[in-house]
């Protein structure tokens, strides 16, 4: 057995810790370098949203030509969304929701998928300094275990289901987190939002399971779940 000292360095991710304010951090700077790097965005200019909030993408846009399909076999899509969803999984919940408007056309991507990809890289190029924080105290007024949830209501051009998304938060730092289509599909903004919120739930029931076990003590008070 050899100590190494202090874990620096873990699947790609820089970790750094600061035992006075009790966090640890993790950077995926590297990896997303090597990223912009492997899909030629490294000298491309920035941006300041993952994904445009008005971005309707949709089956209408897959290729339909020779040509446009011919074109998209050059293009490294699924290979790009891949590693994006490395990041969206581990360090960036950030990109989580456009990682999942775009991996939903992996099978027959068109053009303007590909430019949402380029413009998400373009947004990571921006951001890349980035960390996740763990631990440390929450601000003033704030429950040290919390979450928040929303919904995209029926805003998908291919169906009526809603995007369901939420955050669960211990500390300063989110650790638990997601964006996915909801299984049912609801029936008004109301509708969509309880079904987030159902979904949060179970993910705060077994956290709360998980911490009692471990011996957390964090289970004697209510958890504070925000809701759009």
């Amino acid at each position: 057995f050899t100590d190494h000292g202090e874990i620096t360095q873990l699947l790609g991710m820089v970790i750094t810790r600061d035992r006075a304010a009790r966090t640890i951090s993790f950077s995926h700077k590297l990896y997303i370098e090597d990223i912009l790097s492997r899909f030629r965005q490294s000298d491309s200019g920035g941006s300041v949203t993952p994904i445009e909030p008005s971005a309707k993408l949709s089956k209408t846009q897959c290729p339909e030509s020779r040509d446009d399909v011919d074109y998209m076999k050059t293009v490294p899509y699924s290979s790009a969304v891949g590693a994006l969803m490395h990041l969206g999984v581990m360090t960036r919940p950030d990109i989580a929701h456009a990682v999942q408007r775009v991996s939903q056309f992996m099978h027959n991507p068109g053009k303007d998928h590909w430019s949402a990809v380029k413009k998400l890289l373009k947004y990571l190029k921006s951001t890349k300094d980035s960390v996740l924080t763990l631990g440390g105290l929450p601000d003033e007024g704030q429950p040290l275990f919390r979450a928040y949830t929303d919904a995209d209501f029926a805003n998908q051009p291919d169906h009526a289901k809603s995007i369901t998304g939420y955050a669960l938060f211990l500390g300063r730092g989110c650790f638990s987190w997601t964006s996915k289509k909801q299984g049912a599909t609801a029936d008004s903004t109301r509708t969509a939002e309880y079904y987030a919120a159902h979904a949060a739930g179970k993910e705060i029931v077994w956290f709360r399971q998980l911490s009692d076990q471990l011996g957390f003590g964090i289970t004697s008070e209510p958890t504070t779940l925000y809701t759009d």
